[in-house]
């Protein structure tokens, strides 16, 4: 499974806004905080293009935090 697609599925999986470097340290968790987070940014930017429209509702990055937002029904 590629990096994009398991942080896709993570995401999914862990619903709300989690801190950057958090959601970094699991993908990249021997890297300096840096890269990690410039890899982070590079994936999402990744996703969102991958998912398309979709994403631009549901994938939500802020400076400090990234996830996705659960609905509200």
């Amino acid at each position: 499974m590629s990096t994009i697609a398991a942080a896709g599925r993570w995401l999914a999986v862990h619903p709300g806004l989690r801190s950057r470097p958090r959601v970094a340290a699991v993908f990249w968790p021997d890297v300096l905080d840096e890269s990690a987070r410039t890899s982070l940014r590079t994936t999402l930017a990744t996703l969102r293009r991958e998912l398309g429209e979709l994403a631009a509702n549901a994938v939500i990055a802020t400076r400090d935090r990234v996830g996705i937002e659960p609905r509200a029904e």
